[in-house]
C-alpha cells in the first residue's frame, strides 16, 4: 500500500460517522460563547444543557409582564422549534500527524525490495520514517478524536419539549503495532549494506555526505551490523534519509539505543524473509459509536427563583469499528465502515438527565447531570480489510455533571461560565482475531477524558444581531492549549440563524501545512416565540 494511501486512509477515517457521549457542545449559540450553556441556554438546546430552564419558559407576571427574577426574560417564550442544528469537532492528539507526514512521500510496499532495480529515491526515507513511527508510536495516546451532533425538529411548548438528536464520536489510531516483521532488503539475497548501496540514490544526496544524526560509535556499530563492500557509505545514506524523514537526534538515538534499538532489530530481521516488512501487521484502526436520542423534556418551576427539570430519553445506539493493514491492497475502507455499522448490534435503551436552576434579577446558576443511569451500548465482532475478525467491546455512557453561571448586567448582555465537574471518559477497547506473531499485542485500549472550563459573552446588538465570543480549556488535557470561540446570531423576527466556530491555540503540521490541533464548527436555524 502506498503511503499516500496511508494519508487518505486516515482522512477517510476522520470523516467517518462514528460516535460517543463525550463532552459535546450542542448548538452554535453555546459554541460561540466558549461552550457554555448550563446556565445561559434560552432555547430548545436547554433540553441538553439544562432541562430545568423549561420550568421558566412562559412564566410571566400579570399581563405577561416580565418577572423581577427573570434576568434574560425567557418567560416571554411560549414555544419554539429548532429546525436543524449541527456541530462537529476534531482533535489531533500525540504524534499521529507527525508520522503521517513522514510517510506521505514513501511506498511501504517496496521496503523489502532494496537493490532489486525497482527502488526509488524515497525508499530509504520510507524505511527511516516507518521505523521511527513504529518505534515511538503509542496507539492508546496518538489519536485523532472526532465528534459531532445533529438536532432536527427539537420542539418545545410551554414547559415540555420533544425532539431528536444524533450524537457521534470516534477515534483513529493504530492497532496490532508490529515491531517484529520489520526486515527490509531481503529480496536480492545480498548483504544489506550492499542492498542499500544498490538502491536509487536519495534525492539531493552527494557521495561523501557528512553524517549529522548517526555519528561516532553509533555509526561504527551500525556499519558493522550492515556489512557489505562499503558499509560506511550505507550508514551515510541512512543518516541522510533520516534527515529527509524529519527525524530528530532523539529519534535516531532511540532507534540505535545501546546497540539494540529498533534499527538494529530491523537489520537482523532483514536476513530472514519471513520477517520482511511486507508481512508487517500494523493496521489503521477506527472505532466509535452512534447514539440517537429522542428526549422528552419536562421542566417545573418551584417558584419564581427555583426550577427543576429532566429528560427521559429513548436511546438507540450502535458500536462499530474498521481496520486495514498499512500494507493491505484493499482500499475499500469506507465500505468496511459502512458495512460495520450496518451489521452492528443495535442497542435500544433509555437515559435519564436531571437539571436544576436558581435565579435572581441579575444572574442565574445551573447544575446538570446527564446519563444518570449509565446506559450501555453493546459491542461486536467485525471483519478487517483482509477478512480477519476483530472485536470492539461494550461502551458505557458514564454520567456527566456540569455547573454553570450567567450574569446579566443588562438584558441584552450575558456573561457566562461553565465547568465540567466530572472527567468525561471515552474508552474504546479492541482485540484482534488475526493470527499475530509472538510479541505483537492483539489488544488495544484507547482511553481519554475531557473536562471543559469555558467562559463567554453575548451582546444582542440592536436586537437583530447577536455577537458572541469566548474561551475554553480542557482541564484533562493540556496538549491542545486554549480554544478561542466566536459566533453570531441573526434574528429575523421569530427566525434565528446562528453560526459559530472555535480553534485551538496549539498547532500541528499536516501535509506540509500548520493546522490547529483542535477545532469546532456549528450552525443552526430555529423559530422562537
Amino acid at each position: 500500500m502506498h503511503s499516500h494511501y496511508v494519508t487518505a486512509t486516515l482522512l477517510t477515517l476522520a470523516m467517518s460517522p462514528l460516535a460517543a457521549m463525550d463532552s459535546h457542545i450542542v448548538g452554535p449559540r453555546a459554541l460561540g460563547m466558549g461552550g457554555t450553556g448550563t446556565a445561559a441556554a434560552d432555547d430548545q438546546t436547554a433540553s441538553y444543557w439544562n432541562p430545568a430552564v423549561y420550568g421558566f419558559f412562559s412564566r410571566t407576571g400579570e399581563g405577561d409582564a416580565k418577572l423581577a427574577s427573570d434576568p434574560n426574560f425567557v418567560g416571554r417564550k411560549d414555544w419554539g422549534v429548532g429546525l436543524a442544528d449541527v456541530g462537529a469537532q476534531a482533535e489531533i492528539r500525540g504524534n499521529l500527524a507527525d508520522w503521517v507526514q513522514q510517510l506521505a512521500d514513501g511506498n511501504l510496499a517496496t521496503l523489502d525490495n532494496l537493490g532489486s532495480g525497482a527502488g526509488s529515491p524515497n525508499d530509504l526515507k520510507s524505511i527511516m520514517a516507518a521505523l521511527d513511527m513504529i518505534n515511538r508510536f503509542t496507539p492508546s495516546r496518538d489519536t485523532v478524536n472526532i465528534a459531532g451532533n445533529v438536532g432536527i425538529l427539537n420542539t418545545r411548548v410551554l414547559h415540555v419539549g420533544l425532539g431528536f438528536r444524533q450524537f457521534a464520536e470516534g477515534v483513529v489510531s493504530v492497532a496490532d503495532l508490529d515491531k517484529i516483521n520489520i526486515g527490509f532488503g531481503t529480496s536480492t539475497g545480498a548483504v544489506l549494506g550492499d542492498d542499500i548501496l544498490a538502491t536509487a540514490t536519495p534525492d539531493g544526496y552527494t557521495p561523501g555526505h557528512v553524517p549529522t544524526l548517526i555519528t561516532g560509535q553509533q555509526a561504527t556499530d551500525l556499519a558493522t551490523a550492515l556489512g557489505g563492500s562499503n558499509p560506511t557509505e550505507a550508514v551515510n545514506r541512512l543518516d541522510y534519509a533520516a534527515g529527509q524523514a524529519g527525524l530528530t537526534q532523539a529519534d535516531v538515538d532511540s532507534l540505535l539505543a545501546g546497540g539494540s534499538g529498533l534499527l538494529y532489530n530491523a537489520v537482523a530481521a532483514s536476513s530472514n524473509p519471513a520477517l520482511a516488512f511486507d508481512n508487517n501487521q500494523t493496521a489503521a484502526f477506527t472505532a466509535g459509536y452512534t447514539v440517537a436520542e429522542v428526549p422528552l423534556t419536562v421542566g417545573w418551576a418551584l417558584n419564581d427563583h427555583l426550577s427543576v427539570g429532566g429528560n427521559l430519553k429513548l436511546m438507540i445506539g450502535r458500536v462499530a469499528g474498521a481496520k486495514v493493514r498499512f500494507l493491505s491492497d484493499n482500499n475499500n475502507l469506507s465500505d468496511l465502515l459502512h458495512d460495520a455499522f450496518a451489521d452492528a448490534h443495535q442497542t435500544v435503551t433509555a437515559g435519564v438527565d436531571l437539571g436544576f436552576m436558581a435565579r435572581c434579577s441579575w444572574a442565574q446558576g445551573g447544575l446538570t447531570v446527564r446519563n444518570l443511569n449509565r446506559p450501555i451500548l453493546k459491542g461486536g465482532t467485525y471483519k478487517d480489510a483482509d477478512g480477519e475478525d476483530f472485536t470492539v467491546s461494550d461502551v458505557a455512557l458514564e454520567p456527566q455533571v456540569a455547573i454553570g453561571a450567567a450574569v446579566y448586567p443588562w438584558e441584552t448582555v450575558c456573561l457566562t461560565a461553565d465547568l465540567d465537574l466530572t472527567e468525561n471518559q471515552t474508552r474504546i477497547s479492541t482485540s484482534s482475531g488475526r493470527p499475530l506473531a509472538a510479541g505483537i499485542d492483539p489488544t488495544l485500549t484507547i482511553e481519554y477524558a475531557t473536562r471543559r472550563l469555558g467562559v463567554g459573552a453575548e451582546w444582542n446588538a440592536f436586537r437583530f444581531l447577536a455577537l458572541r465570543g469566548g474561551w475554553s480549556k480542557d482541564l484533562a488535557e493540556s496538549e491542545t492549549g486554549m480554544m478561542i470561540h466566536g459566533g453570531l446570531g441573526l434574528n429575523f423576527w421569530a427566525v434565528r440563524l446562528d453560526l459559530a466556530g472555535a480553534v485551538s491555540t496549539e498547532r500541528v503540521e499536516v501535509d506540509g501545512s500548520e493546522v490547529p490541533r483542535a477545532f469546532n464548527v456549528g450552525a443552526g436555524l430555529s423559530v422562537d416565540f
